[in-house]
């Protein structure tokens, strides 16, 4: 905070020139207070982790131990992520409460951007592989509970960043592109979340058929919120959705599929499209008066 109140003071001086001791005063250490600062818990969280691993390898001999020794390093990059998102929450709410600088919005944006980008391809991952070891019966069912610790700090991660930078999207493009990305990471965990718990029931196999009606239920949902909040990105998305999910259907899915699951799939996504249709010839008003 000190150094923030130096930067202001020295390089906002319009009739001095900036000197290399400001600038590494302005930027050099801040950066530097901002890396020791999220790697110093980082690496306490990963060297825990680590010393659980080394004492169970030095353990007794157990015919799950390989498997018990990869949870605890799928449980490690889960629990990083979650500290991660908690990181950058907490660092975006301290700097709009308190140091409002332009530098450390756009270096949390940054920050929030690849923590996303992880927790979406490698986090799941992790998600998975803790999952089939649950379903093996090694490990108990907190690791559904960590699950979604974690998708909650994701949420309110991406929740801070957004809230608190609304008023800069004055632009339409630029609020087109968060809700896109915001649209884009929930059907990427609602898809997630509805695997998980097909495989927990024992009908894996039928994933084909429940992400096909859930993207039609989605696109559904888009179509009628762009209706209701007059946003019409809002139906192209639902639309392009709905393209999607159709091609889907005939280009993959129904070579493996049963004549019992084709029917069930085309009805439903049969009623989702009379749904939109109906939706559209009763708000048609609404719609044209949408700029």
């Amino acid at each position: 905070y000190f150094i923030n109140k130096l930067r202001t003071t020295t390089i906002n001086e319009p009739d001095k020139k900036v000197s290399a001791d400001r600038l590494l005063m302005a930027f050099g250490i801040p950066a530097m207070l901002l890396v020791l600062a999220y790697m110093t818990p980082f690496l306490e969280i990963n060297n825990a982790f680590v010393q659980q691993s080394h004492a169970l390898r030095k353990s007794a001999a157990n015919q799950y131990k390989e498997l018990l020794l990869s949870n605890i390093d799928y449980t490690a990059q889960i629990w990083l992520l979650i500290y991660s998102c908690l990181f950058v929450f907490g660092l975006n709410y301290f700097n709009t409460k308190k140091l409002h600088n332009k530098s450390l919005s756009v270096v949390v944006f940054i920050m929030a951007t690849l923590v996303t980008f992880i927790f979406l391809t490698a986090g799941l991952m992790a998600f998975g592989y803790s999952l089939d070891i649950y379903m093996q019966n090694i490990i108990g069912a907190e690791v559904l509970l960590l699950r979604y610790i974690a998708i909650a700090c994701l949420v309110l991660m991406v929740w801070g960043l957004y809230s608190s930078n609304k008023h800069l999207l004055n632009g339409s493009r630029s609020i087109f592109i968060s809700h896109l990305v915001i649209s884009f990471v929930a059907l990427i965990l609602l898809s997630n979340e509805l695997i998980q718990w097909l495989t927990i029931a024992g009908t894996g196999s039928q994933y084909k058929l429940g992400l096909s009606i859930l993207w039609g239920c989605y696109a559904l949902f888009l179509i009628g919120l762009g209706i209701g909040k007059q946003k019409q990105y809002f139906r192209i998305l639902g639309m392009v959705l709905f393209a999607v999910t159709l091609l889907k259907v005939f280009l993959y899915d129904v070579a493996y599929m049963s004549t019992i699951s084709k029917t069930v799939l085309f009805v439903v996504l049969g009623v989702l499209l009379l749904v939109v249709s109906f939706l559209y010839n009763k708000y048609n008003g609404k719609i044209s008066e949408d700029k």
